[in-house]
């Protein structure tokens, strides 16, 4: 797996900001940008010139995210050269419309979405490949959040909605069964702890072999010896 930019999104201390750091770097090889405690459209410029600059894939992930390593390994990991997104994330998530596995339109904490039909969040990849067209949405974005005073804690839905509406394609990296989400209490918290300890990750993992078009060779030959 290539080496990636992380950038830690969310309202999380310095204690979880470093697990997670931690935690991405045993799962592939990374370095981490320390944002500005600063307002969003300043955050907002650093990032994307971060962007700009970036030889590799920046990922851009909610230092608050609980759940299984495989839905981050996942977005980092995903096959090509595109940027993506986790779908179906629990708790704090954003309303996209995804159609083909594609984004098509996202919101935010100040922008919406007329009839959404996934929920998004939680990491996302920007590939190198879009990287300039991705900097320059963020430059554009941080311009409107100045001129507007908007507030916003999470940069993540900002980001994305830029890109998407700057013509990047966003493909979308589904959940399935893993346990993953950010929550944002306490009891959520103890939600995703019980549900950890309840699953087993290697086994879904596993399970994730097989494809529901698998004919009869593949079910029971090829995907056998797959796992």
């Amino acid at each position: 797996m290539a080496e990636c930019l992380v950038v830690l999104d969310g309202d999380a201390g310095e204690r979880e900001s470093a697990v997670m750091v931690s935690r991405l770097r045993r799962l592939a090889p990374c370095r981490d940008l320390q944002l500005p405690d600063a307002d969003t459209a300043t955050r907002l410029r650093v990032l994307a010139d971060a962007v700009d600059q970036a030889t590799a894939p920046v990922l851009l992930v909610d230092a608050r995210y609980a759940g299984h390593d495989s839905p981050l390994v996942d977005v980092l990991g995903a096959p090509g050269s595109a940027s993506t997104v986790l779908e179906g994330i629990g708790g704090l998530a954003w309303p996209a419309n995804v159609s083909d596995g594609v984004v098509r339109s996202s919101g935010s904490e100040v922008h919406t979405v007329a009839a959404p039909t996934a929920r998004v969040g939680g990491a996302l990849r920007i590939a190198v490949d879009d990287r300039k067209t991705a900097a320059k949405a963020i430059r554009d974005m941080s311009v409107i959040v100045n001129q507007q005073r908007w507030v916003a804690r999470d940069l993540l839905p900002l980001v994305l909605v830029a890109m998407t509406r700057s013509g990047v394609r966003v493909q979308t990296v589904p959940v399935r069964d893993f346990v993953a989400a950010v929550p944002t209490s306490a009891q959520e918290r103890l939600q995703v702890s019980a549900r950890l300890e309840a699953s087993d990750e290697r086994r879904l993992r596993l399970n994730g072999a097989a494809r529901e078009a698998d004919g009869f060779y593949s079910t029971f030959v090829i995907r056998r010896v797959s796992r």
